[in-house]
């Protein structure tokens, strides 16, 4: 069993944990953050999928287009990746602080803005979408889940984001993750490729 393929996910997603926690830092947009998913989807794509998000995950397990073994490893990486980006970012700065509600709306938000992110998802894995533009799918399709999300939450739509963020609660973890398995569903109804 290769270990590449966890590491490059712990790797994309400290990566994109680490510039989600400077943007905040610094009063950047979170579409930055998108900038960093397409560009890890072209470099670590090949090794992982780089799913980076226990959300794309599970909706690509849902769908079985990863097995338990790696969507547990996978989901194990993400979140160390996400952790560590957190312990040096708070040596650096002070984290920020979100205001983190549970409310229903709060996981409507993300459970929206994470479907239209793993439904991109299976457009690439199942290639409908050329590979050279895969990364600049994905980007996209975060940077409208943000969009549609940050009108009513704070817009991570990733758990392991969400912890390293400090928003971790049940909204912004059973909402992302609900997203992703309708987002994998709904392509696989459209598509049998997936």
């Amino acid at each position: 069993m290769s270990m590449n393929k966890y590491i490059a996910e712990a790797l994309g997603a400290f990566a994109l944990t680490l510039t989600a926690l400077f943007s905040l830092q610094n009063g950047m947009p979170m579409g930055v953050a998108a900038l960093t998913l397409g560009l890890m989807v072209y470099i670590l794509g090949p090794i992982s999928g780089s799913h980076l998000n226990p959300a794309v995950t599970l909706g690509l397990w849902s769908v079985k287009k990863i097995n338990n073994i790696d969507a547990a490893a996978y989901i194990f990486a993400q979140f160390v990746g996400a952790v560590i980006a957190m312990l040096i970012i708070g040596q650096i700065f002070a984290l920020p602080v979100l205001p983190v509600d549970d409310t229903m709306k709060i996981a409507l938000a993300e459970m929206l803005g994470t479907f239209f992110l793993v439904f991109a998802y299976g457009g690439v894995i199942s290639k409908l979408v050329p590979e050279d533009m895969s990364g600049l799918t994905i980007a996209g399709s975060l940077l409208l889940g943000f969009i549609l999300a940050a009108t009513m939450s704070n817009g991570i739509l990733n758990p392991a984001l969400a912890l390293a963020l400090r928003s971790f609660n049940i909204a912004y973890v059973v909402g992302p993750i609900i997203g992703g398995v309708i987002g994998a569903w709904a392509l696989k109804g459209l598509n049998s490729k997936i």
